[in-house]
């Protein structure tokens, strides 16, 4: 059987892949067994840092209250914000915000994780040089006009019910190097693989164009271009994002169930 595959031009770069992969591991496995702290956030961005450092050791990852995006920076309005975590390679920057409250992520939250990005950069054009992602996680859930701002404004939702495309992208390909290495599916998830894939280049050709590598520009030590590239339709895409989780989760369960206990066999 033939089946559909990611385009080459939706795959995310390696260090995004590691680190978004890294995130949801700490979101759903590391967070839930870590002892909490008598803090507000009960030690969430201190745990998730420190999780880095170790895990992630081939990133650069901001200090404790980093108010300087991680560079010594400032920001447009001379009002410097906090951005929970930074972390850098060579190749790409990604900024983190990072929730852990008894109440779902709202579309506020997003909007104002965006404008602290927003108000840097003003001030310094040179960070359209560079690769930016914009990350979102949260141990709580995502209300559909959150996950809908973060489709539209190209941000990475992370959450314990959701994996951001990057990984439902990386998921996708890890399946079809088993398929084509001989592992067979029941008839039902081999078509339902094959519609996960369609959807997801679907997907994301729906909202490639929110990315902020192809919304921004340098043009010189003063100015930037910001390119309007509207997301139609955020809320169905919200709603698609959730069902491309679901599908991802049910392949993957049923995945592992196929492959053998004694195999190392990790997605």
């Amino acid at each position: 059987m033939l089946y559909n595959k990611i385009e080459d031009k939706f795959i995310f770069e390696k260090t995004t892949v590691q680190l978004l992969r890294g995130s949801y591991k700490f979101i759903t496995v590391v967070w839930p067994c870590s002892e909490r702290e008598n803090i507000p956030d009960q030690g969430f961005e201190k745990k998730f840092r420190e999780f880095c450092n170790i895990k992630l050791s081939f990133l650069r990852v901001s200090q404790e209250r980093e108010m300087n995006l991680g560079k010594q920076l400032t920001t447009l309005s001379g009002i410097l914000h906090e951005i929970d975590l930074v972390t850098e390679s060579s190749k790409v920057i990604h900024l983190f915000e990072l929730k852990n409250k008894s109440y779902l992520t709202d579309k506020n939250d997003i909007i104002v994780f965006y404008a602290k990005f927003i108000d840097y950069l003003c001030n310094n054009p040179h960070l359209s040089l560079n690769e930016i992602h914009l990350d979102f996680l949260s141990f709580n859930m995502f209300e559909i006009n959150a996950l809908g701002a973060c489709m539209g404004l190209g941000i990475h939702p992370i959450s314990p019910t959701i994996r951001p495309l990057p990984i439902l992208i990386d998921n996708a390909k890890r399946i079809e190097f088993e398929l084509n290495n001989g592992l067979e599916l029941p008839d039902c998830y081999a078509n339902k693989y094959d519609d996960f894939v369609a959807k997801l280049n679907r997907f994301s050709s729906s909202i490639k164009e929110s990315w902020l590598s192809n919304r921004i520009g340098f043009l010189s030590e003063t100015s930037f271009l910001f390119k309007k590239s509207a997301v139609e339709d955020v809320q169905n895409l919200a709603y698609e994002l959730i069902k491309l989780n679901s599908m991802c989760k049910d392949l993957l369960f049923e995945i592992k169930k196929i492959k053998s206990e004694n195999e190392d066999y990790k997605l």
